[in-house]
């Protein structure tokens, strides 16, 4: 599903209409779609389901509290400067509210 449309001509995100957006903030702005991460997220979930994984974001792409922390509350791990972290170890550093630890298996590989 598609969560930026446009509707006789302006595009609106969650149905929210950009322009009026832009209006109260004012521009430029970045605008995420909280539904259209999450229905990313579980695509690649039931993409994986066939093994254990954790599916990571790499901070360094987007630092953004917001969905760092959405990821995060999806189960997402972080990749941040070549350590995986996710919510498995209780030791580590704290992302978000999200427990850090290390060594996770990655398809494909090792991330230490």
């Amino acid at each position: 599903m598609d969560h930026f449309l446009y509707r006789d001509g302006t595009l609106f995100a969650e149905d929210v209409s950009v322009a009026e957006i832009a209006a109260q903030v004012g521009s430029p702005f970045y605008v995420y779609s909280a539904a259209t991460l999450t229905r990313h997220f579980q695509l690649f979930e039931e993409a994986l389901n066939w093994a254990d994984h954790t599916i990571c974001f790499a901070m360094k792409s987007n630092s953004n509290q917001a969905i760092l922390k959405l990821l995060g509350d999806l189960g997402a791990g972080m990749f941040v400067g070549g350590t995986v972290h996710s919510d498995g170890g209780g030791h580590g550093t704290h992302v978000c509210g999200i427990i850090a630890s290390r060594g996770h298996r990655a398809i494909g590989g090792e991330h230490n």
